[in-house]
């Protein structure tokens, strides 16, 4: 194979795996509309639970990775909607608790099930020793792109 089909090859094959992650990507969207929860705000409702289910607002913005300001607008809705409580820390009235509540809770389960569903649907007729290809080759282009955020000397092993 010549350099010119090599590049084609690659592009094919991360074409395939992009438009793979939006087909995943779009289901879940659309699940997420169906029960009335925007993407973003679902992604918090699920870390929250991952959390055990409270978590005060500044922990949950570090582990989203993101500020807390900007965290404040989607809590706020997931608050109206009656998916969590948000309350004052005692003893620091600035920094805010967030609990999910039973209807939280209802989303949270009703989105693993649909998800489980999801990835079953994707990954049908898969072999256990294909899955295990797979998740290997997964985690390599995982680690070849977190390489280029070391420095040059770790690249190169010195």
């Amino acid at each position: 194979m010549n350099e010119r089909e090599k590049r084609e090859q690659l592009r094919d094959v991360c074409r395939l795996f992009i438009r793979t992650d939006r087909m995943h990507r779009k289901r879940v969207e659309r699940f997420s509309e169906e029960i009335g929860v925007h993407r973003s705000q679902h992604f918090v409702l699920m870390r929250i639970a991952d959390m055990g289910g409270t978590a005060s607002q500044k922990e949950l913005a570090k582990c989203l990775e993101i500020s807390p300001a900007a965290l404040t607008v989607t809590l706020r809705k997931l608050e109206s909607g009656g998916y969590l409580e948000k309350k004052p820390t005692e003893g620091d009235g600035r920094a805010n608790v967030v609990t999910l509540t039973e209807r939280g809770w209802q989303v949270r389960e009703l989105s693993m099930e649909r998800f489980s569903a999801i990835d079953a649907q994707m990954l049908d007729g898969f072999s256990d020793g294909e899955l295990g290809v797979l998740v290997g080759f997964l985690e390599r282009m995982q680690k070849n792109l977190r390489a280029e955020n070391e420095p040059s000397d770790v690249k190169r092993g010195e």
